[in-house]
């Protein structure tokens, strides 16, 4: 026989809405007792590439009758995906109903509203690598952590509100052999059974008379005459077919995109060399410019040491020259000119131990002053031959500092010819 293929969304709405094969399916998954079940259809949409693909799921809001004949309500979550997709999907949906409350008859008599436990169904259209199993059941376990015992039993409300049961039944690792009264009710979604010229359909062969497969075959019968339902399912393929060629360009684009960035990781890669390269110049050149400091180090320190020895002959200059001042104060009583011609050379000296440029200049003028000064210690020659020495000393003097200024001129030429070697390097 043909039946509808439960595997479309609009024949999984359409098998489920009659809620006596719901509570009975939903009580075989579980393994409780349904005693009252209400559908809440929810149709939600994911936005995948440009199109809006509608992902149906069902909520149920059931009463099962316990073990020990208590009554409890709780949320039944079931979703079915054909892909996988992003798992946050789902956990969203999860979290919806962990927000909802229902309202319920308390001890004292009066209507409150109070979160419900949650079991998930989901539906699965592809197999999960780990698990190789149909029927997946994720269940509570409980453990004493301090004892290291374990139980799946404990009944507390709290604990109960925060965990949940699921349930992933994986369509395509449905066997042949069958074992169990579950998997035989799920061989109606079994896709091997997809009759060859119309996927819509299934050619099933009721084999076992179970009331509930019973119910659900006829069920798939009638829909696979409903016109309208086919006109969903002819929609759901040609939206999935849609979207496989939107995920087929989408997945050429990022292979363009890769080689693209390949080419321009490469590009980075030679760019990278180049700048490596350049790096490996660079350093060189830093170790040599280190040379080049060194030695103009070197070079700084011995003109500091040369400006330390004539630091220090311009303190022997210097003292000197005090002397000079004191022998021409005593020749100031025998010659006022002559001590007004001192004075000025003693200035002359000092200015010169400052300034080197402006001693050159003081020099020349004491060089006109001490030819007038040797004239007239030749008219007092006769009156004072100790004055005769000193201008003799004098003399000699001059004729050092005239040594030292040629000695001053040519370390500045050194000098200058280093600030312009190094001005040249940098």
């Amino acid at each position: 026989m043909l039946i509808a293929n439960p595997i479309y969304d609009s024949v999984f709405k359409y098998l489920l809405e009659d809620l006596d094969i719901a509570r009975d399916f939903l009580s075989l998954i579980i393994k409780e007792e349904i005693v009252y079940l209400e559908v809440k259809p929810q149709e939600s949409t994911l936005e995948m590439l440009d199109y809006k693909l509608s992902v149906f799921r069902l909520d149920f809001k059931a009463t099962i009758k316990t073990e020990n004949g208590e009554y409890k309500k709780l949320l039944i979550e079931l979703q079915k995906a054909k892909k996988l997709f992003d798992v946050m999907r789902f956990r969203r949906y999860l979290g919806e109903n962990y927000r909802k409350k229902d309202q319920i008859i308390n001890e004292n008599g009066k209507a409150v509203e109070v979160p419900l436990p949650i079991i998930t169904i989901y539906f699965l259209s592809f197999e999960l690598e780990s698990v190789p199993f149909p029927v997946l059941k994720v269940a509570r376990l409980y453990e004493d952590v301090v004892r290291g015992t374990t139980t799946d039993i404990l009944q507390e409300e709290f604990v109960a509100l925060l965990t949940h049961e699921s349930y992933m039944i994986q369509i395509p690792r449905l066997r042949k052999t069958l074992q169990s009264r579950l998997e035989k009710i799920l061989t109606i979604f079994d896709q091997s059974y997809i009759f060859e010229r119309d996927k819509q359909f299934l050619t099933y062969k009721l084999k076992e008379e179970d009331h509930l497969l019973k119910k659900m075959v006829n069920r798939l019968l009638r829909a696979a005459s409903d016109e309208e339902l086919r006109n969903q399912m002819d929609f759901e393929e040609e939206l999935e077919g849609v979207i496989h060629q939107q995920l087929r360009e989408h997945t050429e684009n990022l292979r363009i995109k890769e080689q693209e960035l390949l080419v321009k990781q490469q590009i980075i890669s030679e760019k990278d060399q180049v700048l490596a390269e350049k790096d490996q110049v660079l350093t060189e050149k830093l170790q040599e410019l280190s040379v080049k400091d060194q030695e103009l180090l070197t070079k700084k320190q011995e003109i500091s040491e040369k400006d330390q020895v004539l630091a220090e002959k311009d303190q022997v200059l210097a003292e000197k020259n005090q002397v000079l001042t004191e022998k021409l104060q005593e020749l100031s009583v025998k010659d006022q000119e002559l001590l007004t011609r001192k004075q000025e050379i003693s200035e002359n000296l000092q200015v010169l131990a400052e300034k080197d440029q402006v001693l050159t200049e003081k020099l020349q003028e004491l060089s006109v002053k001490d030819q007038e000064l040797l004239t007239k210690k030749q008219e007092i020659s006769e009156k004072d031959q100790v004055l005769a020495e000193k201008d003799q000393v004098l003399a000699k003097k001059d004729q050092v500092l005239a040594e030292k200024d040629q000695t001053l001129l040519q370390q500045q030429k050194e000098i200058e010819e280093l600030k312009k070697l190094l001005a040249s390097k940098k």
